[in-house]
This record gives structure tokens, C-alpha cells and sequence, in this order.
């Protein structure tokens, strides 16, 4: 969902001024970066915890 606000953030600027984002590849490359680590966050609290068995 956090990936999709970003894109969908970066189209909206983008379509308004060509030039506001020239470095978006880095920018998705980023949350990207983040949200792998969320997710391996919340897939070890899991396997810690032990929910969802």
C-alpha cells in the first residue's frame, strides 16, 4: 500500500511539472527498500510470536 501511495504520488507530480522529480527511480528504490524491511520485520514478530499457526 505504501508503494502504491508513492507511485500514484509520484504520477500526480509528474503529470503537473516534468521536472519536479528527476531522481523518482531512487525514490521508489527507497520505499521499496523500506517496505522489504517492514515486512521482514512483521514476518519475524510472527514466527516469534506465533501467530497465525
Amino acid at each position: 500500500m505504501m508503494m502504491a501511495f508513492v507511485v500514484l504520488r509520484l504520477i500526480a507530480d509528474i503529470s503537473s511539472d516534468p521536472t519536479s522529480h528527476n531522481l523518482w527511480p531512487f525514490e521508489i528504490l527507497m520505499i521499496g527498500a523500506l517496505s522489504v524491511a517492514i515486512m521482514v520485520v512483521l514476518l519475524v514478530s510472527r514466527r516469534i510470536t506465533g501467530v497465525g499457526r
